[in-house]
């Protein structure tokens, strides 16, 4: 069964946040809930979390980008550089790696 949700095209984000913040005030969550008051409170709060990165963002002068100090960057080509072909594989990879599949493990 489908809902007939009248929704003005032209909404703004700040406007859609207040309208999820309307439809969600006061609904009962619970684990496994599927359903618009669920997806509107989840869209609505990663809309907020992705603002306040910005703005720590911006306030650090990083240009809008993302600071992520813990991650370090990496290339492929320099890891790969960085490797020794011949070395041989560690016994516990070696047994991950001929591991007979236990569930639903798609080749």
């Amino acid at each position: 069964m489908t809902k007939n949700i009248n929704l003005p095209l032209d909404m703004t984000v700040n406007e859609a946040l207040q309208y999820a913040d309307e439809r969600t005030t006061g609904a009962t969550y619970y684990k496994g809930k599927r359903d618009l008051e669920v997806v509107l409170w989840l869209l609505a709060e990663e809309v907020r979390r992705l603002r306040k990165l910005e703005a720590i963002a911006d306030s650090q002068g990083t240009n809008g980008q993302e600071k992520n100090e813990c991650k370090p960057s990496y290339k492929l080509s320099d890891l790969l550089a960085q490797s020794e072909p011949n070395a041989p594989i560690p016994e516990e990879v070696k047994s991950w790696i001929t591991m007979k599949p236990v569930g639903k493990e798609r080749y």
